[in-house]
């Protein structure tokens, strides 16, 4: 029962939460510009739950957790720079994450002592 837990299903949880802080920086930057964004998934495939929220967005977690998307419509109309920030957003999204997650972790744990 560890083995499953330890190798299985919390490496899952945990690439579900890096997609999803990716993800939601693409998301936020383009509700940001006011870009539709009409399906915000964590994974892909079949929906196994979702939503739909008040701006129209389905927020869905599908069968396949190995990657995720935000759709944008009618991304090819929107501004260069628009793109690009919205394209930057989710990498710098994981960059920040990380470093809060660190800052916590230091904070709860202290500094390795060698």
């Amino acid at each position: 029962m560890d083995f499953v837990l330890n190798y299985i299903v919390l490496p899952i949880i945990i690439l579900g939460v890096v997609i999803f802080v990716h993800e939601l920086g693409h998301f936020l930057v383009a509700r940001y510009f006011k870009i539709k964004t009409p399906v915000f998934s964590v994974g892909f495939g079949r929906e196994i739950f979702g939503y739909t929220d008040k701006h129209g967005t389905r927020w869905k977690l599908s069968i396949f957790p190995l990657g995720g998307y935000v759709s944008i419509a009618d991304h090819d109309k929107d501004p260069l720079y628009q793109r690009t920030w919205v394209a930057l957003a989710g990498p710098f999204a994981n960059i920040v994450f990380s470093i809060l997650l660190l800052i916590v972790i230091g904070l709860c744990y202290g500094t390795p002592k060698i």
